[in-house]
C-alpha cells in the first residue's frame, strides 16, 4: 500500500523508515525538529491536540505485540507504555504476562527467528514450581500409594485419619471465650433468627445497612468519575526529560540517523517506499506542522524497540551471513519489519558488514528515542 500524505500512519517499522526518509528527501527536518518542539511545549502545559498521535500509537502498539516482537523487553516496554496513556482505547496493560502474551490464555511464545526453541511461557502454575503438568497435585496422594504401597499408607495414613475424642478436648478458658467469641456447634436457625436485646432489629438499624452501601456506592462513582476527569484532562499531555533544544536536535540526529540505516539496507534498484511522491512536507505538513509531528512522536518509540532489537540479532548472527537470507536472524527481522527481502533489501551485504552500519545505536540514542514518545506516567 502507496500512502500520499505525511499524514497518514505507518503500520510497520518499514513505512515509518520511509516517513522518515520522505521527510529528509523533501528538505523537512529542520521544520520538523521545530514542530516537535513546539508541540511537546504545548504538550507540557497539556493544550496539545493528539488525536492523530494516539492512532499513531495504536498502530505502533498492534505492530510490536506480534510474537515476532513482543518477546524483546524494549518491545514490551513501549506496548505497556502505550497502553498505560490517557484516552489511549486498547487493552490496559495487566492483560500481559512478562513475555508480552496475553495472561488469560497461556501460551507458547512464538518463534521469534528460525531455529530458535520456543521460550515457556508462565502458565497458572507460575514460575518456581515443581508442579508436574502430567502429575497434579490432587493426584499426589494417588502416586504415593502406588509408590510405597498399601502398608506404609496403613501405617501413616489411619493413624491421621483418626477420629478424635470430643472427651479429650478442653474447654476454652471463660475469657478466651469472651474475647475471642465461642461458635455453637449448633446449626444456625436462618428461618428464626435470633434477635439478641443488645442490637434490636428497629427499622432504623434495618435501614442502616442500605443506607452504608449506598453510600459506598455513591463514593465509589465519584472515585471512577474522578478517574475519567483525571484521563480526560491528560489527554493533551506530554512529557519529556529533554529540554526544548535537546527535543530539537534528538529529532535532527534521528532523522539523519535511520535515514542513513535504509541506505545501508535497501536495493537502491528495485526498492519501493510506501510513500508516494505526492507525500512531501510542503503538501502534506508545512499546513499544519503539529499533524507531522504527532507521527514522528508516535514511531520514535516504534524505532526504540525494533533498533534495540535489530542490535542484538545482528551481534548473535555469524558474520558471514547475508542479510537477505530470511533463514537467518537479522533477515528475519527484516522481513517481519515489513521489507520484502528480494525487492528491498540488498542482497550482497554480510552482517559483518552490517554491524558497521548500525554503529549509531549507543544507549543514549537509543533512549533519547523514548524520551521522544512524550510519554505521560500516570499514578
Amino acid at each position: 500500500m502507496v500512502h500520499e500524505s505525511l499524514t497518514e500512519v505507518p503500520v510497520d517499522m518499514k513505512e515509518a523508515v520511509d516517513w522518515i526518509m520522505a521527510i529528509k528527501s523533501t528538505g523537512g527536518v529542520q521544520d520538523l525538529a521545530v514542530a516537535v518542539r513546539d508541540l511537546f511545549e504545548e504538550g507540557r502545559l497539556g493544550v496539545a491536540d493528539l488525536s492523530l498521535l494516539r492512532e499513531v500509537r495504536d498502530a505502533v502498539s498492534q505492530f510490536l505485540s506480534d510474537g515476532a516482537f513482543i518477546s524483546h523487553h524494549a518491545a514490551r516496554k513501549v506496548v505497556k507504555r502505550i497502553k498505560n496513556q490517557p484516552g489511549q482505547e486498547v487493552a490496559p496493560a495487566e492483560d500481559f504476562n512478562y513475555f508480552g502474551v496475553s495472561a488469560a490464555e497461556p501460551q507458547n511464545v512464538p518463534l521469534l527467528y528460525p531455529g530458535e526453541e520456543q521460550i515457556p511461557v508462565e502458565g497458572e502454575q507460575g514460575h518456581g514450581s515443581f508442579v508436574s503438568i502430567e502429575a497434579p497435585a490432587e493426584t499426589f496422594g494417588e502416586a504415593h500409594n502406588q509408590q510405597f504401597g498399601e502398608e506404609n499408607n496403613q501405617q501413616f495414613g489411619e493413624e491421621n485419619n483418626e477420629a478424635v475424642d470430643d472427651s479429650v478436648k478442653e474447654p476454652l478458658a471463660e475469657p478466651a471465650k469472651e474475647l475471642l467469641g465461642w461458635i455453637s456447634p449448633e446449626p444456625l436457625d436462618v428461618t428464626n433468627p435470633v434477635v439478641t436485646e443488645s442490637a434490636p432489629a428497629t427499622p432504623q438499624n434495618d435501614s442502616a445497612p442500605v443506607e452504608v452501601a449506598t453510600e459506598a456506592l455513591a463514593d465509589q462513582d465519584e472515585v471512577e468519575n474522578a478517574d475519567e476527569d483525571q484521563q480526560m484532562s491528560m489527554q493533551g499531555f506530554l512529557a519529556s526529560k529533554l529540554t526544548s533544544s535537546e527535543i530539537t536536535k534528538a529529532v535532527k540526529n534521528s532523522v539523519d540517523s535511520i535515514s542513513g540505516l535504509l541506505k545501508k539496507i535497501r536495493k537502491t534498484s528495485t526498492y519501493e517506499s510506501a510513500y508516494g511522491k505526492d507525500a512531501t512536507w510542503e503538501k502534506c505538513c508545512a499546513p499544519e506542522p503539529n499533524r507531522c509531528a504527532e507521527v514522528m512522536i508516535g514511531i520514535a518509540p516504534l524505532f526504540y524497540a525494533t533498533l534495540h532489537q535489530l542490535r542484538y540479532v545482528s551481534l548473535f548472527t555469524n558474520g558471514s551471513v547475508k542479510i537477505a537470507d530470511e533463514s537467518k536472524k537479522v533477515g528475519a527481522f527484516l522481513k517481519n519489519a515489513g521489507f520484502d527481502m528480494e525487492r528491498d533489501v540488498n542482497a550482497k551485504k554480510t552482517v559483518e558488514v552490517f554491524r558497521y552500519n548500525l554503529n549509531f545505536l549507543k544507549d543514549p540514542f537509543l533512549s533519547k528515542l523514548l524520551e521522544l514518545g512524550g510519554f505521560v506516567s500516570v499514578y
